[in-house]
């Protein structure tokens, strides 16, 4: 009997043990909280590419890059936790602007924008400190980003996903003229190749990808919404040409 209460004894702790590392696991995430602000509202957002740098989306063997990308939305209030832009690259009617393994390509967001959180996290053991990003789709019938290679053949698909690791918030400027720059690492992105060329990028027809990845820095600056537009959904905010851009305003991340 005192054999068996010890062996019960054991597998007590042994089981005590365990759940302090998991309960340890989930604390493992520290969480900063920050907030966007602007002086004015409503407010368009509106990023473009940083001279010197460029939108590199990594896809199997292949990098697609574009010369051009304007990111935008517009905003309620003067202090919120969520951004979302919407993204367009290059041309969204012809190959221009855009190229990824020797060919160019179109890009499609279908209704997807980028949705930026305020707050950041840390891991314990790293000085490793982002914000978490999120690609949010509210289309009905196209729910994705595509991107197409006519000259080839194949058309990548990108659903709606939390990628990995996210942005970094740097403040830039003074008084109206306040931005903020935005360094994006997205890691672990999910999608499809579909075309029987998908190997020409290192892909196979039909079969999902899990470890594309997206960088590039961009700054975001704030201009008062003089045609502000209420319509769309409570992450995805009007489209472009629903903005109308008035006097350029301050825009900043705080700590509470």
């Amino acid at each position: 009997m005192k054999g068996k209460l010890k062996g019960l004894g054991l597998a007590l702790a042994a089981i005590f043990a365990m759940s302090a590392l998991v309960a340890q696991g989930a604390q493992a995430v520290e969480t900063t909280e920050h907030t966007f602000n602007s002086e004015v509202e409503p407010t368009v957002f509106t990023g473009g590419l940083d001279p010197g740098f460029q939108d590199k989306l990594t896809i199997g063997s292949a990098t697609f890059t574009c010369t051009s990308a304007v990111f935008e939305s517009t905003a309620v209030g003067q202090a919120f936790d969520l951004v979302t832009l919407t993204p367009t690259w290059g041309s969204t009617t012809k190959p221009s602007g855009c190229s990824g393994a020797g060919q160019e390509f179109i890009y499609h967001t279908n209704h997807c924008a980028f949705v930026y959180e305020s707050d950041t996290v840390l891991t314990p053991g790293t000085e490793d400190e982002h914000a978490p990003v999120e690609i949010e789709c509210s289309g009905t019938e196209e729910n994705e980003i595509t991107i197409t290679i006519p000259s080839i053949g194949v058309t990548i698909h990108i659903p709606a996903q939390k990628p990995a690791d996210g942005v970094v918030y740097t403040n830039i400027g003074a008084g109206s003229t306040r931005e903020i720059t935005v360094h994006k690492t997205l890691k672990s992105i999910k999608g499809t190749c579909k075309g029987v060329n998908c190997f020409l990028i290192g892909l196979s027809n039909g079969k999902e990808f899990t470890t594309a990845t997206y960088e590039g820095t961009n700054t975001i600056a704030g201009f008062k919404d003089e045609g502000f537009n209420t319509t769309g959904t409570a992450k995805t905010t009007t489209t472009s040409e629903d903005l109308k851009h008035g006097a350029q305003v301050g825009v900043f991340m705080t700590t509470p």
